[in-house]
């Protein structure tokens, strides 16, 4: 059983202290110059009914005491069932969704975006041993899920995926790539991939020179295609009405095979047309069985006692004690 804390940064609160302990030695000093300038100390004293130094000392020094343990709980102080992290194989598997309302078109049954939810689903089912972060983005991308084992967490956030999500709309995905190296630790420069789940509509001129700065960190992408080369028109499920450009015609979101193509081949992953959620999962699943294995440290599977419920009652009866302790001595 391993003693730890959780957030160790707390500790640096605790400068404060001998901070404290010199504006009281001071009090004490001025207190007492302030005497002697009135007469003998001794006889000041006696002029002061009841008055104790000891008794403000005893009570900053229980201040003290109950100021440390609460800095203590917010540490929060553990213990750890197993002696050591439990470590797993796997990949570092980070997914980029599209949820733009583009991926709401039926040109695939019974939409770009619930066949990718469905892919997503089985490929999450088939990886138990990677740790998944999910990133989702229309206009601009947001990083739903840091990487983690946790996919109870991944199924969670995927569920709920939706256009939605994000009020601004498009498709930018060089600012997507760059926030997949940013969520990768920049220190394990092997063994990512991004898995770029999109209709791939937008024409992003940086995209592939993004692709090769992946590439550079280490970062494989495979890029699933969702709709149809001809496109299809976006219904509004606001106003069940298309959607229409600035100059009122009405917009066809058609898949762009050839960018996602691209960005694929910079990074030497793969593109896969996702039309058959079986064959792309397996396809999928051979690219990154294909990826050297690495040992992740998991602390997900650690099973922790916290202590900082008794610490914080311990501090707050300190305080209340502090509270009510006198500073005077009782008269006779």
């Amino acid at each position: 059983m391993n003693l730890g804390f959780e957030h160790i940064k707390a500790f640096f609160l605790l400068a404060a202290v001998p901070l404290m302990a010199l504006a009281v030695a001071w009090h004490f000093h001025t207190k007492k110059h302030q005497f002697r300038k009135i007469g003998k100390e001794e006889v000041v004293r006696k002029m002061i009914p009841g008055y104790s130094r000891t008794y403000q000392l005893i009570r900053f020094i229980i201040f003290l005491l109950a100021f440390t343990l609460i800095i203590t709980a917010i540490a929060n102080p553990r213990t750890s069932s197993t002696m050591e992290n439990v470590e797993r194989k796997g990949t570092d598997v980070l997914v980029a969704l599209d949820v733009s309302k583009s991926m709401l078109a039926d040109d695939v049954i019974p939409n770009r975006l619930e066949l990718a939810k469905s892919y997503l689903y089985d490929l999450f089912e088939a990886s138990s041993n990677d740790r998944i972060g999910m990133i989702v983005f229309a206009g601009k991308p947001y990083l739903q899920m840091p990487l983690s084992t946790d996919h109870s967490a991944a199924y969670m956030y995927l569920r709920y995926a939706g256009p939605d999500m994000i009020p601004s709309q498009g498709t930018v995905l060089s600012e997507v790539m760059q926030m997949a190296i940013q969520a990768f630790n920049s220190k394990e420069r092997t063994y990512k991939t991004l898995i770029l789940v999109t209709d791939g509509e937008a024409h992003d001129p940086e995209a592939e020179e993004v692709a090769r700065q992946l590439k550079e960190n280490g970062i494989m992408v495979i890029t699933v295609g969702i709709g149809t080369p001809g496109g299809t028109r976006v219904i509004d499920p606001l106003t069940g009405a298309p959607k229409r450009d600035n100059t009122g015609n009405v917009v066809i979101s058609q898949l762009n095979e050839r960018l996602l193509a691209q960005i694929a081949a910079q990074t030497n992953g793969k593109y896969i047309y996702l039309n058959d959620v079986d064959k792309a999962v397996e396809v999928t699943r051979e690219m990154l069985n294909g990826v050297e294995d690495i040992i992740i440290e998991d602390q997900a599977f650690m099973s922790y006692t916290n202590y900082f419920q008794w610490l914080i009652a311990l501090g707050v009866i300190l305080l209340i004690i502090e509270f009510v302790f006198p500073e005077r001595k009782f008269e006779k």
